[in-house]
């Protein structure tokens, strides 16, 4: 409906939206991401955000270099697109930072690399 339940930013809201799960996180393609709650192949999703899908504050990096930097270094937030983890919480978007920015350490804590994109405005008809 909008962005509250997006993120569910209060328990409330978090109860009656915050519905990304297996079922409709979808790939560009529109096809299901591989894998399941046992062996999710594409488990965590870089988001760099807090649980109400705002930026962290401070020095700390979370977006590897605003998903420009690909080395080891870092520690990206990530959330569970399935929700089906021993990490899942009330918010998708936050569950914990990954073990570095390239492709290799993502891997170790079952990530891919890849990204959610959502919209905040409708088109114009």
């Amino acid at each position: 409906m909008d962005l509250d339940d997006l993120h569910g930013d209060t328990l409330e809201s978090a109860r009656r939206g915050n519905l990304i799960s297996r079922s409709n996180a979808l790939t560009e393609q529109g096809t299901q991401v591989p894998g399941d709650a046992a062996h999710a192949v594409y488990h965590d999703v870089l988001t760099g955000s807090r649980s109400d899908g705002r930026a962290f504050q401070g020095s700390v990096d979370h977006t590897c270099h605003n998903w420009t930097y690909g080395g080891p270094d870092g520690a990206p937030q990530v959330g569970h697109w399935d929700r089906d983890s021993k990490y899942f919480g009330l918010s998708w978007n936050s569950a914990h930072a990954a073990p570095g920015c390239s492709v290799d350490r993502l891997a170790l804590s079952g990530g891919k690399g890849l990204l959610y994109c959502f919209a905040a405005d409708k088109a114009p008809d």
